[in-house]
């Protein structure tokens, strides 16, 4: 079609809207005609104020000539009020001598002349009685009219004051809004609609943009020209094209834009010309951010999206569209547009549905019946009943492996970016509590997440959220365990395994780890409770390796020398063995943070440390083992301690954490209690088993060399487990760094292996340059029996000195160095000591001697009393397996100590008594009855 043409078109359109204006106006006459005649004008300032307008804060300049007399507002006269620059919410009234008859006028207009872009909120108020609502203003020094539906106060009889809030929540701005012709008339047929966030404008009842200029005066609503198709509604707006090639379209939020899940931009459009049309946001902190979408077919109504999902943490302020993008000889050209919205991406095909037979292929690890059980392929659906009446399923029985495991190719990879939750229907029979789900990826590794079965012999829809993973874009396998880690046998069932938005509550199930105060994520352990500083829990801004958490906190410290921000515990902090407050601190400025503990049995502790590097995240530890024993309740933080600073400062604070001293000569892990347990370790190398749970296992050899109960467990993949590399082994982010000097340069291990070979130990992730040890090798020669092996950390394995105070955060193990066993093999280790320290143990071959703790009554029904205790600090009780069930702990010794039972179950339990330093001092037995 040619240009005359089209133009012919857009004329025929313009003779046909003409038409449909003339009857909805005979429509809506019909409705309206007498609420256009109830319009009461409240306020227009043409012979001096109505109404007797108050400024509480700010200042109300009277009436004032109008600067633009032309447009929307052509009176002569207007109100003026200048913003005070010191409250949030500056108030402005007007009090009226007789309450407002809202019954029947409930919708209020205004028009204001804003000094600024920002928003406007009118509140009515009486006895009793109060409604509010926001606008937004898009556009500042234009005259533009917001409208306010109140048509939810119909009944309220008391309202008798009208607020205005300018600029409302910003406490600095002082600029000058002028308004005039305040109206209130008839609600009409969209009163009571509830805004909907997903839709931006449906120019009908969900008019929820505010659009700015350019944009505001290139676009009207009109009856629609072409109900067809996919889009018969009754209006939709016009928009006309201006010179250019990229003239905006802009919507303005007077907020960042919430894009965490609704982040899929959609728009229908009628369109006279193929093109691109380019999405873009902008406003942010971040930079902008653009996706041109190609508009293929013409004068038929088609709908558009883009997905902004990777900018669900850039905080855009702006969603800006060019039409017909990069094309300058585009001025007059008029585009229909209808139902802007944004909604989550839609789910993407399921990776397995079974329905047309096997998506994937489906096959044991390696092949190996026998260890990974077998892929019994589609079959019917045995039990068809919510949540799968699905006709066809798979079926998969395990193989006499711990970790059995079923796999699949994925061919097409598997992108996560939008959709980094994948769901799965499972069957599996009784016994069975948890399922495994593992992504391969060739660069990253396999990462896995567990699932919870909530109920056996029927069909339950599991989650597995890989939010944490969604930047891995080269997962090209996918594992499933079933009832991992066990030797459970059977038939298992599974389907529907497909993509979707997380709905995991990523907290759900975790324990509270009382050694962090917060981490603004799952561990939000000890409240904030005043007094200056404001906190606010935000996506991290700085996303680096020295922090690389989502989500930190974002602290602003109001002008003045000293403004706190308290952490206020409701018992006393336990600094017996966690003494070091540690925490990670963004600061644009230069300067110290002041630490200090407060609330205690002794007088307040502070502690000044410099700030060394500025915007950028920078890990603090502050010692106050001195004080461990002052019953401490509160942590305090002042920033720029000390400097009176004339603005706001934004800091940004993470992981405030209680850590225990350096490791310098002591046991590291021994794998008995919490306190001497390093669990996190992690494979590399390792074939199959890498991401597998680390396993503390019981003592499959007690004896006189290691009488322990509990021990670490390795299990090293053989070469049919998957590709094991010959340096195969496993490491572990400490829980305290281990710190050398001149006096522990020995690092001590027990191992238990059924293979005689090398095992490294290495120290890894050197603090403040402190250079990695590299491979230190010692011999293992006793296959069956534990042999305690030394490592010497005098220097590193390419023979440069290790120099005093070097620390290290990680351990590293490889068990039989050098070797791919042809089969799977275990290995045991157990008693990490560093210099002098030592892994104190108790059995038949080392009993320690300690006292009888003295209790009474025993047996106890309630509340047990301990007495003569002259230095425990920690009371521990154990179930008779060596678990422990309860704890209780004092700031100081008391002779008499008093801890409640009444939870317990009836049996036998042990009672340890433990001093400041974690030592053993007395036990005893007692029944609860």
């Amino acid at each position: 079609m040619g240009l005359p043409e089209v133009k012919d078109l857009q004329q025929a359109f313009k003779t046909i809207l003409c038409m449909k204006r003339a009857l909805l106006l005979i429509i809506f006459g019909v409705l309206g005609f007498a609420g256009l005649n109830a319009q009461v004008t409240l306020e227009d300032f043409e012979a001096g104020a109505s109404l007797n307008w108050e400024a509480v804060d700010g200042t109300y300049d009277g009436v004032v000539e109008n600067p633009e007399v032309e447009g929307l507002n052509t009176s002569m006269n207007c109100g003026s009020y200048t913003k005070s620059g010191t409250n949030s919410f500056s108030l402005f009234r007007a009090v009226l001598d007789d309450p407002l008859d809202l019954s029947t006028n409930n919708e209020f207009s205004i028009q204001v002349y804003a000094g600024a872009a920002t928003q406007i909120l009118l509140k009515l108020e009486g006895d009793g009685e109060a409604i509010e609502a926001t606008q937004n203003i898009a556009t500042p020094n234009v005259w533009r009219t917001y409208t306010f539906d109140f048509s939810g106060a119909s009944a309220f009889t008391t309202i008798n004051t009208i607020i205005l809030f300018f600029d409302p929540g910003v406490e600095e701005s002082m600029d000058t809004y002028l308004f005039d012709n305040l109206t209130v008339s008839p609600a009409g047929p969209c009163a009571g609609t509830v805004e909907d966030p997903t839709i931006i404008d449906d120019f009908e009842c969900q008019r929820n943009a505010s659009y700015a200029v350019p944009g505001f005066d290139d676009l009207r609503v009109i009856a629609n020209p072409d109900q067809s198709g996919i889009n018969t509604s009754p209006t939709v707006g016009e928009y006309t094209d201006r010179e250019g090639g990229f003239h905006a379209f802009v919507i303005n939020y007077a907020n960042p834009i919430d894009l965490s899940v609704n982040n899929n931009y959609c728009i229908k459009v009628w369109a006279p010309v193929t093109g691109n049309l380019l999405f873009k946001l902008e406003g942010g902190a971040s930079p902008a951010f653009e996706t041109p979408v190609a508009i293929e077919e013409t004068e038929t109504w088609v709908e558009v999206c883009a997905d902004f999902s990777s900018q669900a943490a850039a905080n855009h302020t702006r969603y800006v569209l060019f039409f017909n993008a990069g094309v300058a000889d585009a001025d007059g050209d008029i585009y229909y547009i209808d139902d802007l919205t944004r909604t989550p991406l839609p789910a993407p095909e399921a990776l397995e549905d079974f329905e047309n037979g096997a998506n994937l292929s489906w096959e044991p690890l390696n092949n190996d019946n026998t260890l990974h059980g077998t892929f019994n392929g589609v079959i019917a659906n045995p039990d068809p009943a919510d949540p799968n009446t699905s006709d066809n399923i798979g079926s998969y029985t395990r193989g006499s492996s711990n970790f059995s495991t079923l796999t699949a190719l994925l061919p097409n990879g598997i992108d996560l970016s939008g959709n980094s939750q994948i769901n799965m229907d499972v069957w599996v029979p009784d016994g069975v509590t948890e399922v495994l789900m593992q992504l391969q990826s060739p660069t990253q590794g396999t990462q896995g997440i567990t699932a919870n079965v909530p109920a056996t012999m029927s069909w339950q829809t599991l989650n597995f959220s890989f939010e944490d993973f969604d930047n891995v874009t080269d997962f090209e396998r996918i594992n499933l365990l079933f009832a991992p880690n066990t030797a459970t046998s059977g038939t298992f069932f599974f389907d529907n395994v497909a993509q979707g938005q997380v709905t995991v509550d990523a907290c759900a199930g975790v324990e509270p780890d009382l050694t962090v105060l917060d981490d603004f994520e799952c561990q939000r352990n000890v409240p904030i409770t005043c007094c200056d500083v404001t906190v606010t829990a935000i996506d991290n801004p700085d996303i680096t390796p020295a922090n690389n958490s989502l989500t930190v906190g974002e602290a602003v410290d109001p002008p003045g020398s000293f403004n706190a921000l308290v952490f206020n515990n409701t018992d006393a902090f336990d600094l017996t063995t966690n003494n070091q407050i540690a925490a990670k601190i963004w600061s644009p400025i230069d300067g110290q943070i002041l630490f200090k503990l407060e609330g205690g049995t002794i007088g307040d502790q502070e502690i000044f440390v410099d700030i060394p590097a500025t915007n950028e995240w920078v890990q603090y530890e502050v010692d106050f083992s001195a004080v461990a024993d002052g019953g401490f309740t509160r942590l305090v933080l002042f920033f720029g301690a000390g400097v009176d600073n004339m603005a706001n400062v934004t800091y940004f604070i993470d992981d405030i954490e209680l850590r225990r001293a350096p490791f310098r000569n002591d046991c590291i892990s021994n794998f008995e209690e919490p306190e001497t347990t390093v669990d996190g370790w992690r494979y590399f190398a390792n074939g199959d088993f890498e991401g597998n749970a680390f396993i503390i296992s019981d003592n499959p050899n007690v004896s006189a060399e290691n009488p322990s109960n509990k021990v670490g467990t390795f299990e090293e993949a053989g070469a049919m487990t998957g590709t094991p590399a010959e340096f195969a082994g496993a490491f572990s982010d400490i829980p305290a760094p281990i710190e050398l000097n001149s006096e522990n340069r020995v690092l001590r291990v027990k191992m238990l292996m059924d293979v005689a070979g090398s095992v490294v130990f290495k120290l890894e992730a050197g603090i403040d340059g402190a250079p990695n040890t590299g491979d230190l090798f010692a011999d293992y020669t006793t296959p069956g029996e534990w042999q305690e092996l030394s490592y010497d950390l005098s220097m590193t394995a390419g023979g440069e000195m290790i120099p005093d105070g070097s620390r290290y955060g990680r351990l590293t193990i490889i068990p039989n160095f050098g070797v791919i066993p042809d089969d799977d093999l275990t290995h045991y280790f157990d008693d990490i000591t560093i210099g002098t320290g030592s892994c104190q143990t108790t059995s038949i071959f080392n009993p320690v001697e300690v006292d009888e703790l003295s209790i009474f009554p025993n047996p106890v029904d309630g509340l047990l009393t301990i007495q003569d205790n002259e230095t425990a600090v920690t009371f521990r009780v154990q179930n008779m397996l060596g678990q422990s069930v309860q704890t209780m702990r004092t700031n100081i010794p008391q002779p008499r100590v008093d801890m409640e039972m009444y939870d317990l179950p009836k049996g036998m339990y042990v009672l340890t008594a433990h001093d400041a330093n974690g030592g053993l001092v007395a036990k005893t037995t007692f029944v609860k009855r």
